[in-house]
């Protein structure tokens, strides 16, 4: 497929190419919302920290008057099925797009607006898109720009990339960001190092520094922050270390690979 036959394939398929190379998608349902594949075109899923999202995309084009058929209460009840089986910690998120060339009217306004729900660890939602007219629905009255029917219309409005640039792998994040993993790291070395060479007392245990190098170093306790005001303590104490095995190098080593694992790309049949 070349650059020109992007611009003639259906732009829902155009956009589950999209989410996969630009967005970290996968085609493919987890296993507790596989019903959402009898009901939608493409599905693709997304894991990005502790949120998971699923994206459901109907074409309205390949069939006449075909609209997304789950039942609002029924996409509901998935969501919080779903929710209710991560961990505590972890959200997810459901937005369906009914993507074609027909007007948007009053009745799929109505039919979808219903689609909109949100409990303590989920939230779903449906969005219709106008090809023709290159516009999505809803738009909320502030902060237009940066919700999911104005990044639709967004992207409506841009050229299509081509295939090449939708099969480039990506790296996960900018080179920015794994600097900083390297120089925090850096940081929390050096001032382990600075509480071996400046340590007052003994502690009788190898590379652990005693309560009163780690105060004079920037730690935190009653009399040096209330007492004599030094108020730079409540920012340097994070920085400190009561052994080596406190220092979250592995953690940061993690963060590094992580930011290095490029984004996989696969192929929306």
């Amino acid at each position: 497929m070349d650059g020109s036959a992007t611009e003639r394939e259906h732009f829902s398929r155009y956009y589950a190419r999209y989410l996969v190379a630009k967005h970290g998608y996968r085609l493919g349902a987890l296993p507790q919302s596989e019903a959402l594949l009898q009901h939608c075109d493409y599905v693709l899923t997304r894991s990005a920290g502790k949120r998971i999202s699923i994206v459901g995309i109907v074409n309205c084009d390949s069939t006449e008057g075909k609209t997304f058929t789950m039942p609002a209460q029924g996409l509901a009840g998935l969501a919080q099925q779903v929710a209710g089986s991560l961990p505590a910690a972890e959200k997810f998120a459901i937005t369906i797009y009914e993507i074609g060339s027909r007007a948007i009217g009053r009745a799929d306004k109505f039919r979808l607006s219903g689609h909109g729900s949100r409990g303590r660890k989920y939230a779903t939602k449906a969005i219709a898109v106008d090809v023709s007219k290159r516009r999505a629905w809803p738009l909320p009255l502030f902060g237009r720009r940066f919700s999911p029917a104005g990044q639709m219309e967004k992207l409506l409005r841009a050229p299509r990339l081509s295939a090449a640039e939708l099969s480039r792998p990506e790296r996960a994040v900018k080179l920015g960001r794994l600097i900083f993993v390297w120089v925090l790291m850096a940081l929390l070395l050096a001032v382990f190092i600075a509480e071996q060479v400046f340590t007052v007392g003994k502690t009788g245990k190898p590379a652990v520094p005693t309560i009163e190098t780690l105060q004079i170093l920037g730690g935190l306790s009653h009399r040096p922050v209330i007492g004599e005001g030094q108020r730079r303590h409540l920012f340097t104490v994070p920085l400190r270390h009561a052994d080596i095995t406190n220092i979250p190098a592995s953690t940061a080593w993690r963060s590094s690979q992580h930011l290095l694992r490029s984004k996989a790309v696969g192929e929306v049949a």
